[in-house]
């Protein structure tokens, strides 16, 4: 084959790929790989997802605008992108880009929530941390229902990361814990509920002694299934039941052990 022959087919080539496979413009700062070193290796497509995913994207900021980015970058039924999604979602120890998660699987709005759901239903108890973490940027009455079931599970989430620099005093996080920080936070937020003794503003941390940490789940568990507030605006959250994959959301739910009224 000659040179020119090899140029042509080389032009060719090019023109059939994809124009996201062709461009790699996406410019990276300094720092980014520090924080992302996955970057280094990454191919066209995948640098502009994680440069997203890492340092753009915002929980707060779910606009139509980024609703439809998000879903240019991140389709739910390709495995290539569930795969990094995956990765991050699975990984030991803290991540950077947990807001970056929360706003990939908010701005897929009920098709993100019902993944999230059914991930959390199957998932190891290693994992589920995480998954505690990112559903906890959603609205939503199941999300709600979820986060006061799991104020009662004990299970512990393992984190060897963790343990390993972990100061004195130091107990692995259980499941009731990420439920107990996520739902001090969205409370926050509902003026008309009043959680005893301050509850939203107090932290549970792994250094937080576990006794102090069973007093305080017991505490708003007990008091949020008893309050007429809460209830009344827990009744008034968008429903999964009520969308377009009722029959989807049934049967997670069930899953889940979660009302279904």
């Amino acid at each position: 084959m000659t040179a020119r022959a090899v140029r042509v087919a080389l032009v060719l080539l090019l023109a059939c790929l994809p124009a996201w496979a062709q461009e790699d413009d996406t410019p990276l700062e300094p720092g980014m790989l520090e924080e992302c070193p996955d970057l280094k290796d990454a191919g066209p497509r995948e640098k502009k997802q994680l440069v997203a995913l890492f340092f753009e994207l915002d929980p707060k900021v779910v606009d139509p605008k980024t609703r439809a980015r998000v879903k240019s970058l991140f389709d739910l039924k390709l495995e290539r992108d569930l795969a990094i999604l995956e990765r991050y979602l699975d990984a030991e120890g803290k991540i950077s880009c947990l807001p970056g998660l929360q706003t990939v699987f908010r701005a897929h709005q009920d098709d993100g929530l019902l993944w999230l759901l059914e991930r959390y239903a199957s998932a190891e108890i290693a994992r589920r941390g995480r998954l505690v973490e990112v559903l906890a940027a959603f609205e939503g009455r199941e999300v709600w229902r979820l986060m006061v079931e799991l104020l009662d599970d004990r299970k512990t989430v393992p984190n060897p990361q963790a343990a390993q620099i972990a100061p004195p005093g130091y107990v692995d996080l259980r499941v009731c814990d990420y439920a107990l920080r996520a739902l001090a936070r969205r409370l926050r937020d509902v003026k008309a509920v009043d959680p005893p003794g301050d509850q939203t503003q107090r932290k549970v941390h792994a250094t937080t002694p576990v006794e102090i940490r069973n007093v305080r789940a017991g505490k708003l568990a007990a008091f949020l299934a008893t309050d007429e507030a809460f209830h009344t605006h827990l009744m008034t959250q968008p429903s999964l039941l009520d969308g377009p994959q009722a029959e989807r959301a049934r049967a997670v739910c069930e899953e889940l052990g979660l009302s279904v009224r």
